[in-house]
C-alpha cells in the first residue's frame, strides 16, 4: 500500500439537474473551482439507459476488457468517489455507484455516462495538498490512481514548533521551518520554502517558487511572486526570475515584489514595488513608495528612493537605518523570532 496525506479545503454543495452526465458536471465543477483533489459523494436519481462499468469480462486478462449495464429504468442511487488530476492535470472523477430498483441493485463504476434523473444531490470536500494522481496504466488499458504521484511537487511540511493560523491557506508544496508563524488570511501556494523564526503576517500573498530565508518578516497585504519563466510567451527573461529573500530581512505593509532577489539584511519599505529580476544587496534598503525598473540592482548598504528608484544614500549604518525605520529591521527580526520561541516553549 501507499499512501500521502492532504488536509481539508472548501466544500461544495450542488443539485445536478435532469439530463445532466453526472461525471462530466462534477468535472467541471471542478474545473471551475481550481479544485486540484476532492472526495465526492452524490444521491438522488439516475435515468434509464444509465450505463455501469461492472466488472472484467476476464480477470486475468490485459488489458482489461469491461462489462457493462445499462439500466432499464429510473433507479435510486448512491455513489462515492475521488477526483484527483489526471495525465494532463486536468480533473478526473473515479466514482461507483450502487443503483436500485424494487429489490435489485446493480453497482459499477459511472464513467460510460449515467444520466440524472430528476435530481442528484452532491456533496464536494476539497483535498489541499493532495498528492495523489491518476497516470494511464499501460497494462490495464486505464488509469490507476497513484497516491504519491505528484509527491515531487505538492506537500506541507510545518515544523511543529511553527504556527501556522487556521485562516492561512496552503497549497503546494510548502515548507515552513520552526518558530516561524503564518498569519490569518494568508496565501501561500506554489513551491515555497520558509526558513525558521520566519514571520509571514497576515493577508500576505505568495505565490510560485519562492524561498524566504531564516529570522525574516513579511508584513501585512505583501504581494511576493516568483517571477517570469526565460524566454517563453513575451518574457525577455534570459534565465528565469528567482525569487530569492534572504536572512534578517523586512519586506513592509503593503510591498510587492516579482522575481525579487534580496541579500541578508535587506528591507523594502511601505508600499515599494520591487520589478522583475530587482535584487538588493547585503543590508539594501528600498524606501517607502519607491519604485524599482526591471533588473534593477540596489548595491549592499545603499538606499534607493523615488519612481523610478534610484540609489541616495550610500554606507548606511545601522543608526541610519533606525533613524529611517523607527527600529533596525535586521534586529528587530532577531528579538521578534527568538521572543516568539521562548512563547512557545512556554505553551
Amino acid at each position: 500500500m501507499k499512501y500521502s496525506q492532504a488536509a481539508g479545503g472548501r466544500v461544495f454543495v450542488a443539485r445536478l439537474d435532469h439530463g445532466e452526465i453526472v461525471h462530466e458536471r462534477i468535472e467541471a465543477l471542478a474545473r471551475e473551482q481550481g479544485l486540484g483533489a476532492a472526495a465526492v459523494t452524490a444521491f438522488g436519481g439516475v435515468d434509464a439507459g444509465s450505463v455501469l462499468v461492472v466488472g472484467p469480462e476476464d480477470e486475468a486478462a490485459r488489458p482489461v476488457t469491461p462489462m457493462t449495464e445499462a439500466l432499464p429504468g429510473v433507479h435510486e442511487a448512491v455513489g462515492t468517489g475521488l477526483i484527483v488530476p489526471d495525465d494532463d492535470g486536468a480533473p478526473n472523477l473515479h466514482m461507483h455507484m450502487a443503483c436500485g430498483r424494487n429489490a435489485a441493485t446493480v453497482t459499477g463504476c459511472i464513467r460510460r455516462g449515467v444520466k440524472v434523473w430528476h435530481t442528484l444531490e452532491v456533496y464536494v470536500h476539497e483535498l489541499l495538498n493532495s498528492a495523489a494522481g491518476r497516470p494511464v496504466d499501460e497494462a490495464f488499458g486505464f488509469s490507476l490512481l497513484d497516491a504519491t504521484h505528484r509527491a515531487d511537487t505538492v506537500g506541507l511540511q510545518i515544523d511543529p514548533s511553527a504556527q501556522v493560523h487556521p485562516k492561512a491557506y496552503l497549497q503546494g508544496k510548502i515548507s515552513v521551518g520552526a518558530y516561524s508563524k503564518i498569519g490569518a488570511g494568508t496565501v501561500i501556494t506554489g513551491n515555497v520554502a520558509i526558513g525558521h523564526h520566519t514571520f509571514v503576517h497576515c493577508n500576505v500573498v505568495i505565490r510560485g517558487r519562492n524561498r524566504i530565508g531564516n529570522y525574516t518578516h513579511v508584513y501585512d497585504n505583501v504581494c511576493i511572486e516568483g517571477g517570469r519563466p526565460a524566454k517563453v510567451g513575451s518574457s525577455t527573461a534570459e534565465t528565469p526570475d528567482q525569487s530569492v529573500i534572504g536572512d534578517l530581512c523586512w519586506v513592509n505593509h503593503g510591498a510587492t515584489m516579482h522575481g525579487t532577489q534580496l541579500a541578508d539584511r535587506a528591507a523594502v519599505g511601505l508600499n515599494a514595488c520591487c520589478d522583475y529580476d530587482t535584487r538588493l544587496g547585503e543590508g539594501a534598503v528600498l524606501a517607502n513608495g519607491s519604485a524599482t525598473k526591471r533588473g534593477q540592482v540596489i548595491p549592499a548598504d545603499c538606499m534607493a528612493q523615488g519612481v523610478p528608484a534610484s540609489v541616495q544614500n550610500e554606507g548606511l549604518t545601522d543608526k541610519d537605518r533606525a533613524e529611517y525605520f523607527g527600529l533596525v529591521p535586521a534586529e528587530w527580526a532577531k528579538y521578534a523570532g527568538d521572543r516568539f520561541e521562548t512563547a512557545r516553549k512556554e505553551c
